[in-house]
Formats: structure tokens, C-alpha cells, sequence
């Protein structure tokens, strides 16, 4: 009997460092994400102004996509790189009837937007 009580708390000891172990990855994960996901609202920043300011306004069904060259060559952008991660980026901009939409994408060593398209 001292034995099966002597096995459950080993076990139940390991299977709390396991769930403290994950939750701590996970943290870990969850705080890498943040930080790229503040360079895409940068560049969806960027994005933004370098259209406000060129006028390039899609028409309805029409999609306009924007260089991470275009905006570094007008000021809009030093860099997107974060902490030794150099990454590149676009923005598609587009009219939906009512508002423009705005989305980006990031390709970084380390991390890659979802729908990211090289081409």
C-alpha cells in the first residue's frame, strides 16, 4: 500500500512539471508571436499612409499591393526586421463596397503570416 501511495505521488509530481513545462513554452510562444504581430500592424501602418498619401485607391474587385521596397524608397519604412529576424512584407490593398481593406503579410526567418504568397 505505501508503495501505490509512494508511485501516485511520483506520477502526479511528474505530470505537474509536465503542465508547468507547456504552460511556460507556451508563454514563451505567445510573447514571440506579439512581437510580430506589432511589425505587421507597423507595416499595415505604413501600408495605410503610403496609399492615403499616393491616392492609389483600388475600384471595386481591383487589388493594389504594396512593396516593402515602395515604402522604404518613400520614407515609410527603415526595416522590417526584429531582434536578429530580417523579414520582407506586403500589404494588398482592396474595396469591398463600403470600406478599403487592408491586409499584410510577413516572411521573416522565424515566422511566416498566414497566406503569405512570395510571388
Amino acid at each position: 500500500m505505501k508503495k501505490l501511495k509512494l508511485m501516485t505521488i511520483f506520477w502526479g509530481f511528474i505530470i505537474l512539471l509536465i503542465v508547468i513545462g507547456l504552460t511556460i513554452i507556451g508563454f514563451v510562444y505567445k510573447g514571440k508571436l506579439v512581437k510580430y504581430e506589432e511589425l505587421e500592424q507597423k507595416l499595415e501602418n505604413a501600408v495605410k499612409e503610403y496609399v492615403d498619401e499616393k491616392f492609389l485607391y483600388p475600384n471595386e474587385g481591383e487589388k493594389v499591393k504594396i512593396t516593402l521596397q515602395e515604402l522604404i524608397s518613400e520614407n515609410k519604412l527603415d526595416s522590417l526586421n526584429l531582434e536578429n529576424d530580417s523579414c520582407d512584407g506586403y500589404g494588398i490593398v482592396s474595396f469591398n463596397g463600403n470600406t478599403f481593406d487592408y491586409k499584410v503579410y510577413l516572411k521573416c526567418d522565424y515566422y511566416q503570416t498566414k497566406n503569405y504568397n512570395k510571388n
